[in-house]
């Protein structure tokens, strides 16, 4: 018997929570110590941030989307070892050469600089004894295009000074207004006009455009080639004949461009006559000036007399390229002056898209600028926390512990997490922050302001013990899932989610800290000095701003009583006569949204490899994402032309695929790592990779093409020539072993020696160069060994970012490759392949962010669910919260897809922390429905209702606002996060007030139906015991004591005894004597007559059950505040009686001075007041 006293005690003096929150709550409520708490907190917030921004440098978004990739994924492995392998392949400062160092690499460099040999490069795949093809858009004179400005400075006197073709020049996208044709005469001079005005006429153009003759030369557009096709000086000159004429020769000459047979190597600008070498089956008027080609190519859209629609005069946008170079900072100030918050439409001519090459740089002025939005927005939150607490103090010093969180955790990322890179995304926490920092401020002081209300008499500390106990888990379950929804996103490989992931889910926790820490202190402090200034003023004359802070407070009290009206008897009453109409609209909804998601349109992966920085209606940005791939040459550049139906891809063997770069840092891509286990020396290594080359030309990705290459598979170049090369040379040298005698595969040590003869031989005798991407063996400069081998190839594929199209052509190649390695000899088992980077780091993205996010979301969710279980402790709770968390999530997501989002990064990022966001409102009303006393579904709705739905409200307003001051701004991130926010508020308040305590009231449990922790106690505690105890552990869980009470509620009062103030002692565990009559005491006393207590009556009160049994009063067992009464415990065993209404609350009145000894034999002999 004795034995299961003492284990009730031992479980209960674990609790080490109460008598933490005691001594923690006594420091606070001494105004000293919260000064002092002030103090410290500031104090190291101005350390820390000193430290980090006068010892670290400051965040650098020049470039904003770096990080923007995937890390760690076998793609990016890939593509980081390839550009290392390019990077060690560099003739001068790399490891590797193409070159065996039989011969000197500085003697041959110096003779490779006076000779005319041959440079191979990516482009041209390496084509022995054949010129680079000059056909390429991307040709050798395209390097002195980006060169300085003296080379502006050309000599060729023609129309538009030289060969310049506008690759690298700025330039301008024009649509026609309504009722007109972008190929007409007035369209044309609108062109010119606006070209005239905005762009040549700046002094920055002037200063800096390309020059012929000392005069800047004319601009590449539809008017000017007709010009020049007519003999006009200028595009102004141009007349209705001419445009007539223009459109007939570009109608005659279409096929010839449309078949490759009109290219711009078709005029000589240097005779000024056509090239009949190249193009002798071109008529002449088509060659001229190259002009139909160049309208063709660079002025008109594509659909401009296309193959599919022959007879289409009206193109979609034509472009103008101006004489200029993007990118400069002289643009800038065009743009800023002319374009910028300016009309782009003259009536007949709209300026639809501009690309001046200086997006990132005036993306970095928007940062700075549109900070006056996420300021405006603090400012309106600051306001409506005003409003609601009523104090200008509180309300500042909260504003400030939110801004002191983004410090810290900047602290806490650079310094302690050691993270240099800081992705702009980082930055949208600061609006996150806002909204959940308000939303904790209002949990904490609405407690506070209940408790301080109802009882203005009971002491700071227990004030303090109360609110503490009541705001902290919430809070905590809040911060902690929002920041778990961050968190859970740093497993994701692309680099500026991890990043963003770390950084908001630390602002977060941080916040929660500083809210259970600064905050109770700034209260505390101001409630003290209250008291004081209103004593004094109390005897002083009230001044005027008295009587407007008197008028403020009736104006709040007034409002806060309509609020109290609504959420107590209005908003439940909706709730509960609705209840059937909202659980079939929010389901309806949830499954609408389900089906936006999942089936039409559905939520896609990004089609454009562009990252969009800006909103889409700015022009940079309609120029990226629309304009820009409606013209040839911006898709040649991308090898997205309509033609273009191939990609290189390299195999490469010898080298590692590795990402062995910081990958939380961009800027790190790591080192390279060869493979010392390659050996293509030996016979069996020869004749596997002989015929791995002809299996390869077998296969179906593998396109065709003109000519001998040998080098594009080495192994049958270096068999074929020494099968063709004699032994014995004209002039009668012999070159034994490394010819026809010796047959394959060769022995290990002819192989080496014959490789590197034929690599010489190719070098001074046919004077072919190869670099890094040419295919064959590489050499390493230090003991000449072949440390590399490379396969090229062309595969059959028509570009397209689109993801299964590239998923099926990526995945196909690797499976074929595979299955070859598996028989390959041990030393060639290690190749791998790879294609076009631009191409598989966006197909990289795609996945990862495909399968990333589902991932996040699900872990989220988790999260979720498990914290909901632990706080509720209701199973049927937390399955119908979730439900309301889901549909919540499904409607939000699926009204984004609606609006056209696409899943990027950014939106990645959004979906995962929608669960976080989510979750915080139907907690609060989880909860405050699990704790309501009433016993009925309706009587919990209403009681959860009328105590959460204030709080909830504003804290959902404030986030919503936060978001909403965002839209104006020019950043997409910041608009997008906007959007979220005000979606993700309106649409959870509405789940979790009316979906979800509409399921409550229909299905809710009642009593302890669902209820988990008194099975898990159970098994914990009271296996050993004969008795079935129930315990419950309420201590921790939010109910505020301003609630509305029932006959059995539980609340926290202090009682006072003549008055002398005391300290309450809450849940004791005493016993009520079998003699005790209840119908015949309305008061007790103790038994030595030392004190009288009160007695209620208690109407449901079985007295003869209480006569047979022992009574284990209170919720659970000792809880006593003061934490000298932990062990004052009746030894003798106690029962508990199964039915919960005689679970009553007690109120034990000892003075404070008879609490000390733990022996106290009184404590025995008490009577106790039965409410």
């Amino acid at each position: 018997m004795h034995e299961n006293g003492d284990d009730m005690r031992v479980y209960w003096a674990r609790q080490l929570s109460h008598k933490i929150c005691f001594q923690y709550a006594l420091m606070l409520s001494k105004l000293w110590c919260s000064a002092l708490m002030i103090v410290v907190i500031f104090v190291g917030f101005l350390t820390c941030g000193l430290i980090t921004f006068l010892c670290y440098n400051i965040p650098d978004f020049s470039d904003p989307i770096k990080g923007f990739e995937a890390r760690g994924t076998d793609i990016k492995s890939r593509i980081s070892s390839w550009n290392q392998y390019i990077e060690e392949s560099k003739v001068i400062e790399g490891s590797l050469s193409f070159y065996p160092t039989l011969h000197d690499t500085a003697d041959y460099f110096e003779d490779f600089a006076s000779d005319n040999r041959v440079i191979r490069d990516i482009d041209t795949m390496g084509y022995l004894n054949e010129p680079a093809d000059s056909t390429d858009d991307s040709s050798s004179s395209s390097s002195s295009l980006m060169s300085s400005s003296d080379e502006y400075l050309d000599t060729d006197e023609s129309f538009f000074c030289s060969e310049r073709y506008g690759d690298y020049d700025a330039r301008i996208a024009f649509v026609s207004e309504p009722g007109y044709s972008l190929f007409s005469l007035p369209a044309i001079h609108s062109v010119c006009k606006v070209d005239e005005l905005r762009v040549r006429s700046h002094i920055d153009f002037n200063k800096y455009c390309l020059r012929q003759n000392f005069e800047c030369c004319p601009s590449k557009s539809l008017g000017n080639y007709v010009a020049l096709l007519r003999n006009r000086s200028s595009c102004f000159d141009v007349e209705q004949e001419d445009v007539t004429y223009a459109i007939e020769l570009l109608q005659f000459c279409a096929d010839y461009f449309h078949e490759r047979t009109l290219t711009r190597l078709c005029w000589d600008y240097s005779t000024n006559s056509k090239r009949n070498e190249y193009c002798y089956a071109v008529p002449t008027n088509c060659t001229r000036f190259n002009a139909v080609y160049m309208l063709f190519q660079y002025v008109l859209s594509t659909d401009f007399l296309s193959i599919e629609n022959p007879n289409n005069f009206h193109p979609k946008a034509t472009m103008v390229i101006s004489p200029i170079t993007k990118g400069e900072n002289h643009l800038k100030n065009i743009y800023i002056d002319n374009f910028k918050d300016s009309d782009l439409s003259d009536g007949e001519t709209e300026i639809a898209g501009i690309d001046f090459g200086m997006k990132d740089s005036l993306f970095v002025d928007y940062l700075i600028s549109d900070t006056v939005y996420p300021a405006l927005g603090v400012t309106f939150v600051f306001f409506i926390m005003w409003v609601y607490i009523g104090s200008l103090f509180i309300t500042t010093m909260s504003i400030a512990s939110i801004l002191m969180s983004l410090i810290f955790s900047y602290f806490f990322y650079i310094v302690v997490f050691r993270l240099v890179f800081f992705p702009f995304m980082n930055l949208c926490a600061i609006i996150l922050l806002v909204g959940i920092g308000a939303d904790d401020t209002f949990i904490f002081c609405d407690i506070w302001k209940k408790l301080r209300f109802e009882r203005p008499h009971t002491p700071l500390l227990i004030i303090m013990i109360e609110t503490l106990r009541h705001a902290v888990l919430t809070m905590f379950v809040t911060s902690f899932t929002t920041a778990a929804a961050f968190y859970v996103n740093a497993i994701s490989s692309i680099t500026a989610i991890r990043c963003f992931a770390i950084y908001a889910g630390t602002a977060i926790m941080i916040n929660f800290l500083l809210t259970i820490t600064w905050l109770p202190a700034v209260v505390i402090i101001h409630d003290l000095i209250s008291q004081k200034l209103t004593c004094i003023k109390q005897r002083n004359q009230k001044t005027y701003f008295d009587k407007f802070l008197l008028f403020f407070r009736k104006l709040r009290y007034q409002a806060s009583e309509y609020s109290r009206i609504f959420f107590e008897k209005l908003l439940p009453c909706i709730i509960i006569r609705l209840r059937i109409f909202w659980l079939l609209l929010f389901f309806s909804l949830a499954i609408s949204g389900a089906i936006l998601i999942f089936v039409t349109p559905g939520l896609s992966l990004p089609t454009v490899s562009e990252f969009q920085l800006l909103q889409s209606s700015h022009p940079f940005e309609k120029y990226d994402q629309v304009y820009r791939h409606l013209f040839r040459f911006e898709n040649v550049q991308d090898g997205n032309d309509e033609l273009s139906n191939s990609i290189p891809v390299n195999i490469i063997f010898g080298v590692h695929a590795v990402d062995n770069g910081n990958h939380w840092d961009p800027d790190d891509a790591g080192h390279l790592v060869l493979d010392d286990s390659l050996d293509i020396s030996s016979p069996d290594s020869q004749q596997w990779m002989y015929g791995f080359c002809q299996r390869l030309r077998e296969q179906t990705f593998y396109k065709r093409t003109l000519g001998y290459h040998p080098e594009s598979c080495f192994m049958e170049g270096f068999r074929d020539w020494m099968t063709q090369n004699p032994c014995l040379t004209p002039s009668g040298i012999d070159v034994s072993p490394c010819c026809n005698n010796t047959t394959f595969p060769y022995s290990r040590s002819v192989f080496e020696y014959c490789l590197k003869e034929l690599v010489l031989y190719l070098y001074d005798d046919l004077l072919i160069y190869f670099d890094g991407t040419v295919g064959g063996p590489k050499f390493h400069k230090d003991d000449d060994r072949i440390s590399v081998v490379l396969v090229t190839f062309e595969a059959e594929f028509e570009y397209s970012v689109v993801y299964g199209k590239v998923n099926d052509f990526w995945n196909g190649i690797n499976d074929w490759l595979d299955k070859e390695l598996e028989t390959a000899p041990k030393g060639l088992k290690n190749g791998w392949a790879i294609a076009d980077e631009s191409l598989l780091t966006f197909y990289d993205l795609q996945h990862h962010l495909a399968v990333g996010t589902p991932n996040s979301l699900m872990l989220s969710v988790s999260i979720a669910t498990i914290v909901l279980l632990l706080t509720t402790r209701n199973l049927l709770i937390t399955l119908y919260a979730m439900l309301s968390i889901s549909g919540a999530i499904f409607l939000t997501i699926g009204i984004l897809v609606f609006l056209g989002w696409e899943l990027n990064i950014l939106e990645s990022v959004i979906i995962s922390i929608a669960v976080g966001l989510s979750i915080d409102f139907t907690v609060h009303y989880g909860v405050a429905y699990q704790l309501a006393q009433e016993k009925d579904r309706e009587s919990k709705v209403i009681f959860s209702v009328s105590q959460m739905g204030c709080a909830i409200t504003m804290a959902a307003l404030t986030t919503f606002v936060a978001g909403a001051f965002m839209m104006p701004s020019t950043i997409l991130s910041y608009t997008r996060m906007g959007v979220f926010l005000m979606l993700i508020m309106t649409i959870t308040w509405l789940y979790s007030t009316l979906f979800f305590q509409s399921v409550c009231h229909f299905v809710g449990p009642e009593k302890d139906f669902g209820l988990t922790a008194m099975k898990c106690c159970k098994k914990a505690h009271c296996n050993k015991s004969p008795s079935k105890h129930r315990l419950r552990d309420y201590s921790m869980s939010f109910q505020s004591s301003s609630m509305p009470q029932s006959s059995d509620s539980v609340e926290l009062e202090c009682l006072h005894d003549n008055g002398q103030q005391t300290i309450p002692v809450l849940k004791t565990l005493v016993r009520i004597p079998p003699s005790w009559d209840h119908n015949t005491h309305n008061s007790a006393r103790t038994l030595n007559n030392s004190r009288e207590i009160p007695m209620w009556d208690t109407p449901h009160l079985d007295t003869q059950r209480l006569n047979t049994k022992d009574l284990r009063l209170g919720e659970a067992a000792i809880q006593i505040l003061h934490p000298d009464n932990f062990d004052r415990v009746h030894s003798r065993t106690e029962r508990i009686l199964e039915d919960e209404k005689f679970l009553t609350q007690v109120y034990h009145s000892v003075p404070n001075s008879d609490m000390i000894p733990n022996n106290d034999p009184t404590i025995k002999d008490i009577w106790v007041p039965i409410r």
